[in-house]
């Protein structure tokens, strides 16, 4: 062996001492652990950045938190014979099964109704939405008979079916749908009483993405918004249909029993 192959042969085994001695130098390093939500998911090839959304199914059917205004409007009805003894023992005596109280505690203790119309009946006009993509002529007869059956509820009321808005207590619109996600709406006009003197109420047929409500669902949202123009407030309790969310779509017991005992008693605050 030549001089020159021996000095390649040192240079070698340096070379091989040195990468010895780093490898045994360096730390040990262990590969980082798969979130436990991705152990055995499919790589993207092209990872997505954008933060994760969460889809809400059927929003509308949440939005009727807010679909009650209440308006002043004065009136020549006489005010109301009080006797606040009296309307406590009244509504004491008549709460179990209804959520009086739950409108009460919006309402700043207020109870607002409809003076008697046995005789004269309240005036209803049912707008024509022809004009509206998938209105229907069967939604004014349906609207029409929710009045009749709330009038059948044991309220004092009655009510009557006009041909035009001049001569109208109560007024029903249909628009395609809001530009927020409520479904329905209901404005109604109260005198320095407290009495109800008139209402205005507006239906959407589509919800806040576009879809068509169901002639069931319409239904539901119209019952929903004549118990508002008729003095009903939000249920708290989600088995009623006064419950801000859609989630009955009839007239319960509960609702009929609350409407017939803000009607044994006059409109105004209970605790004053």
């Amino acid at each position: 062996m030549g001089r020159l192959e021996k000095l390649l042969l040192v240079l070698v085994g340096a070379l091989v001492l040195f990468v010895g001695v780093q490898l045994v130098r360096a730390p040990h390093r262990t590969p980082p652990p798969v979130p436990v939500a991705q152990q055995g998911a499919e790589e993207s090839p092209v990872p997505d950045a954008r933060p994760a959304t969460r889809v809400l199914v059927a929003p509308s059917r949440t939005a009727r938190l807010n679909d009650l205004v209440v308006s002043a409007r004065s009136s020549q009805e006489p005010p109301p014979m009080r006797d606040l003894v009296e309307i406590r023992s009244t509504l004491l005596a008549g709460q179990a099964g209804t959520y009086v109280g739950d409108m009460l505690a919006t309402q700043d203790s207020v109870l607002f109704r409809w003076p008697e119309r046995r005789v004269h009946g309240i005036r209803v006009w049912v707008e024509d939405g022809r004009s509206i993509r998938d209105w229907s002529r069967g939604f004014g007869d349906m609207a029409r008979s929710v009045f009749d059956e709330w009038q059948f509820t044991g309220s004092p009321l009655r009510f009557e079916f006009v041909l035009d808005t001049v001569s109208s207590d109560i007024r029903v619109h249909w628009i395609d749908n809001f530009a927020s996600q409520q479904i329905g709406s209901a404005t109604r006009l109260v005198d320095q009483s407290n009495w109800i003197v008139g209402a205005d109420i507006t239906i959407a047929v589509h919800d806040s993405v576009g879809r068509a409500f169901s002639p069931t669902e319409i239904t539901g949202i119209v019952r929903h918004e004549v118990g508002h123009a008729l003095g009903l407030g939000h249920s708290a309790d989600r088995r009623t249909l006064m419950f801000p969310e859609e989630t009955m779509f009839d007239i319960t017991p509960a609702d009929q029993l609350t409407l017939k005992l803000i009607y044994s008693i006059p409109p105004g605050a209970v605790n004053k």
